[in-house]
């Protein structure tokens, strides 16, 4: 598939086909506008999802009534809306978590481009509703985030069960809105009758013993996306979600040639005026890639695999596989991107970069990608 490089002024048009992003995940930016009662929290899933569908009366036909579905709960073959790709691995996996319908469900991506339910289990999360905020309000945070390691019950009290699995609370969009809190985890129950309660847990999320147990062969640390919402959203068909994830595409190409013609100015472009990594602003940035280019010897050629996008809101989360190659110098490892929307457009708000071995199954995904895109 040959994919055309865009100018980064042009991805405005991206944001027509993520309105149903926005729509379909609860959280405070995007309903910022239609939360004009103090009741929003009491009210029921279903008079909130009446309220989400008529704020979805402006986005366009194509994107809007054949495209939204019912929850999950009332239709077991939709596919969630957050997950655009789940990357280069032929099978993977992912965590979706409805505080609402009390409910983790692990996904997993199939050859048709789409998602296969693997299993579901009964989940309780926090005392007080709504996206955490602030440490000790006993609210589960809402977002994307991933398993950074695991905990075995021994080392912990007895309320946690066989042990637990930490997320990374707060992620970077978590410190961007100032939210402060740690010690989100997935963990098991002393008393498995305990997640007759829905909402019980400090802001954890906590599962049958069993079902803890059950749930970590699903897991891989760093990889795995755990999504938590009040209630994810699905789509009819994966006709959306290709065309979405073709646009993602289309906007990482355009980067990778930016930053491979050394077309500083293209490639800031892509950056948030309030982008910051590694202790580096934005003007700070541009000063490194600045020197890097003028004392460079030759081109540079950037390698991608096929990234991971899992989106929250005006959130997006993309990862890769990424082998930067020149005359100087070689390094292959996992480049983590956070963009955020602003003024319809996604910006990179920060991003990592973490090496790796060069392993025969990583360089494949590599070379799987290049013959996609030639």
């Amino acid at each position: 598939m040959k994919v055309h490089c865009l100018s980064f002024q042009s991805i405005s048009k991206l944001y027509l086909h993520f309105c149903w992003i926005c729509l379909f995940t609860y959280n405070p930016f995007v309903f910022s506008q239609i939360k004009t009662d103090k009741n929003w929290e009491n009210k029921t899933a279903e008079e909130q999802n009446n309220t989400q569908i008529v704020a979805g009366n402006d986005i366009p036909d194509k994107l809007s009534g054949n495209q939204l579905s019912e929850p999950m709960s009332r239709n077991q073959t939709k596919i969630p809306a957050a997950l655009i790709s789940l990357g280069w691995k032929s099978s993977d996996y992912a965590l979706i978590v409805e505080k609402l319908l009390h409910k983790l469900t692990v996904y997993r991506s199939n050859f048709n481009g789409g998602y296969d339910v693997i299993k579901s289990y009964e989940a309780i999360t926090g005392k007080k509703q709504g996206d955490k905020k602030s440490v000790g309000d006993k609210k589960t945070p809402e977002g994307v985030y991933f398993i950074t390691g695991k905990i075995s019950g021994g080392k912990l009290p007895p309320k946690y069960g066989p042990g637990a699995l930490t997320l990374d609370y707060p992620n970077i969009f978590d410190q961007r809105s100032s939210k402060t809190g740690y010690g989100i985890w997935i963990h098991g129950v002393e008393d498995d009758t305990r997640v007759l309660k829905p909402f019980d847990t400090d802001g954890c999320v906590a599962l049958r013993n069993q079902d803890w147990k059950d749930l970590e062969k699903y897991i891989t640390l760093f990889e795995t996306p755990v999504i938590i919402t009040k209630e994810m959203f699905y789509l009819n068909s994966n006709e959306t979600l290709l065309e979405a994830k073709s646009q993602i595409h289309s906007l990482l190409e355009s980067w990778k040639k930016a930053w491979e013609n050394s077309d500083l100015n293209l490639y800031l472009s892509y950056y948030s005026d309030t982008f910051h990594t590694s202790g580096k602003n934005k003007n700070q940035w541009l000063s490194y890639k600045t020197s890097i280019s003028a004392n460079r010897k030759g081109k540079i050629t950037i390698e991608i695999s096929d990234p991971k996008i899992v989106a929250y809101g005006d959130q997006l989360f993309v990862s890769f596989l990424q082998r930067y190659k020149s005359s100087e110098k070689i390094d292959f490892g996992r480049k983590f991107l956070y963009l955020k929307k602003e003024n319809n457009e996604f910006k990179i708000i920060s991003e990592k970069w973490y090496e790796e071995d060069e392993k025969p199954e990583l360089l494949s995904a590599l070379i799987r990608q290049n013959n996609e895109y030639k």
